[in-house]
């Protein structure tokens, strides 16, 4: 625990983070099954904002031109995202200035998200979370770790990207490493879901009986 900043006092914010397809998301569904615990996923809300109706889709178009658009015949069509990422994530100056566009957007929803939450544990899920401003108000820092020929095996299988996409895709990120050097606890996804599950049940048991000990659990669980 950093203990910066209180902005929410009475809660816990964990932030979840790793590198492309290492397994972030299936571990932040995990602990959104707990009691006393919400998670927060960055990457849909960078949809959310990203949707015709989304505060970030005018601006984006007028930057990266209508090309990116899916042709669906509507007045509004959605952004083909997949062609977006293959503009962004071959050109590093494209990349800031998209998430410069967007992340001021992200950031403000998922700050009003928490506060609203009635969960007490938040889980914030970004795989850019430890460059972010929300760094320094984070409780406790986890990052999910595979190796590097699961993850690219699991962008070809789930993703159905070729094996140079997935390969670029990789490439594009932060080494892994710098991830991991900053990490109060690294989660090992490449074994079995089993294993993963045992670690993230582990990591979470201390913080939920800190809860429990408030008399929070029983209540909170009953009404979810």
């Amino acid at each position: 625990m950093n203990g910066k900043t209180r902005r929410w006092p009475g809660k816990f914010i964990i932030g979840l983070t790793g590198n492309i397809a290492a397994g972030k998301s299936s571990v932040s569904a995990l602990l959104d099954e707990q009691p006393l615990v919400r998670a927060l996923d960055a990457d849909l809300v960078a949809r959310e904002v990203l949707q015709p109706s989304g505060e970030c889709y005018d601006t984006v178009l007028d930057v990266f031109g209508r090309d990116i658009l899916l042709d669906n015949g509507s007045a509004r069509p959605p952004i083909d995202r997949r062609r977006l990422g293959s503009i962004v994530f071959n050109d590093e100056d494209r990349l800031r200035r998209l998430e410069a566009l967007t992340h001021p957007a992200i950031r403000r929803i998922l700050t009003d998200r928490i506060s609203a939450s009635a969960e007490p544990i938040i889980v914030l899920e970004a795989i850019k979370l430890l460059e972010s401003s929300l760094r320094d108000e984070l409780d406790t820092i986890w990052v999910v770790d595979a190796s590097e020929e699961v993850r690219r095996q699991r962008l070809q299988s789930a993703r159905g990207l070729s094996a140079e996409e997935a390969r670029q895709r990789i490439a594009a990120q932060a080494p892994q490493r710098d991830k991991l050097a900053q990490a109060d606890l690294i989660i090992q996804n490449d074994g079995s879901w089993e294993e993963t599950t045992t670690q993230v049940t582990a990591a979470l048991a201390p913080i939920l009986e800190r809860y429990a000990k408030r008399g929070r659990i029983q209540s909170v669980a009953l009404a979810r």
